[in-house]
């Protein structure tokens, strides 16, 4: 909890906290502000367990999102410094996008994924990159794709000796130029 001025009015940081100050009798909601803590509530002032697990998904959300920037803006100085490393660790590529899936996507649009993948697949790959690569992809998928169509994440064997594989999202959005 983080305290606001000097009349002791509360700001709560996170659903948990406003779940826990509202049981202790700190706040009336019939005088309450209509702010993002105080849209937890149902009509009777009690905690609306739908509200708050979609509180608590945007806010895990917007803390992914902003980890991805943070370590984007981090790699770009080590390329402008010539110090990019990659590190690379043998990867099971089934077990790294479901994480994705899992960090990615919104409960409610977890049954639009169907996730594609024929075998076993264990890649040695600089496992934090791909996975921003893959939520990148994901979240856009999500974002200009309708609401009830269908998103598959296809993973295919690359041809050739590299021992690589080939991810795919597949979706009805309207993709990317080739440029």
């Amino acid at each position: 909890l983080a305290i606001q001025g000097e009349d002791g009015r509360r700001r709560l940081d996170d659903a948990e906290d406003f779940y826990l100050f509202r049981r202790l009798g700190g706040l009336e909601a019939a005088n309450a502000e209509r702010t993002p803590e105080t849209e937890v509530l149902d009509a009777r002032g009690e905690p609306d367990d739908i509200a708050i697990r979609a509180a608590v998904t945007r806010i895990r959300h917007n803390v992914a999102y902003i980890d991805r920037l943070v370590h984007d803006l981090l790699d770009l100085c080590a390329f402008d410094e010539g110090h990019l490393q990659l590190r690379r660790v043998p990867t099971d590529m089934r077990m790294l996008i479901e994480q994705v899936i899992d960090r990615v996507v919104s409960t409610r649009d977890r049954p639009r994924i169907r996730l594609d993948i024929q075998s076993s697949m264990t890649l040695t790959i600089d496992e934090l990159r791909i996975e921003r690569v893959l939520a990148n992809m994901l979240d856009n998928a999500l974002k200009y794709t309708a609401p009830r169509t269908d998103i598959v994440i296809r993973v295919e064997e690359a041809e050739g000796a590299g021992g690589g594989c080939l991810v795919s999202v597949i979706d009805a959005g309207p993709g990317l130029s080739a440029a």
